[in-house]
């Protein structure tokens, strides 16, 4: 495939306003037909001119950038670039949105699907396995649960989302829906990356309802900085819970808490790089504003503070 590092020229500014490639600066000798790429976006030429644009699939948008919410209804794509280099790894942080109108969200990387997100206004939501999970609040439902859509689908290229031409055809389950009473604010979902390769993480947002929004943001990975904290206990009236020693570790990703504590509705994981989640039970920690020094923990997010030690 002809790639722009070969000596390649444009019509203009860049591979995504212009409508040819040239052998030459004289823009007299056309270039042949292939598809071409600067990296992040590839556009076919055939005839002479370029096909509209699309994601170069093996690259990416590199992570970390700025990414602008949507609007309208329809089936929004991000392919993310989270580096090969073996500093590459971590936990991939994902803030995600939806105003008060529900759209679903869902990732995957290497294979395995990422749905569920901690709200920092209810905690752990989660939809059906490897289905996008909607949330949003049940005032704004427009009838999802068990409606198909056809949505047109848009790619983000780094600055916007554009039109592929496509359209996809989804149904969407009633185990998909976790809407709440008011709306969720930016909820957060982490993917783990353990390994440097494979790098591209595969985003999907769902809007079905018209007039619907979404904000979204993702971090490149990054290793989790650890916290001391008591083994688990399943009873925190437990004795041996204030005497245990802050032996252990714990990894929290925050939702509601600022660094270095802790607060509801955190994630909790038993490793830097996210890829579990600790036990359902209670941990004692000097992370926690005072008076506070246990966290009950459910489904990986702390569900509640408590004051138990003297």
């Amino acid at each position: 495939m002809p790639t722009l590092s070969q000596p390649y020229f444009l019509d203009g500014t860049s591979l995504l306003d212009s409508t040819s490639v040239y052998m030459n600066s004289g823009l007299s000798i056309l270039a042949a037909d292939g598809y071409y790429s600067d990296g992040f976006n590839t556009r076919e030429l055939v005839g002479g001119v370029l096909l509209p644009s699309q994601p170069c699939p093996a690259c990416g948008v590199l992570c970390g950038g700025a990414i602008s919410g949507s609007g309208a209804q329809g089936e929004y794509i991000l392919e993310i670039n989270t580096g090969n280099l073996p500093t590459a790894v971590g936990a991939i942080i994902i803030t995600f949105n939806p105003f008060g109108v529900p759209d679903a969200i869902i990732a995957e990387l290497d294979g395995v699907f990422y749905n569920e997100v901690s709200s920092p206004n209810f905690g752990y939501l989660a939809g059906t396995p490897n289905l996008p999970t909607f949330i949003g609040t049940t005032g704004a439902d427009c009838g999802i649960s068990g409606s198909t859509y056809t949505l047109n689908v848009r790619e983000w290229n780094g600055t916007a989302f554009v039109p592929t031409g496509t359209t996809d055809i989804i149904t969407v389950a009633p185990g998909q829906m976790q809407l709440t009473a008011s709306a969720p604010g930016a909820c957060v979902m982490v993917v783990p990356k353990t390994n440097a390769t494979p790098s591209l993480l595969t985003v999907k947002c769902y809007g079905v309802c018209l007039s619907t929004a979404f904000n979204i943001n993702i971090l490149c990975p990054a290793k989790i900085k650890g916290i001391n904290s008591s083994v688990r206990f399943t009873d925190p009236d437990n004795p041996a819970l204030c005497s245990a020693g802050l032996t252990s570790k714990l990894y929290p990703v925050r939702v509601t808490g600022v660094s270095p504590y802790i607060d509801l509705h955190d994630w909790i994981f038993a490793d830097e790089f996210a890829s579990s989640v600790v036990a359902d039970g209670f941990y004692r920690t000097n992370n926690l504003v005072a008076p506070n020094d246990t966290i009950e923990v459910q489904n990986g997010v702390v569900v509640a503070l408590l004051d138990k030690c003297p």
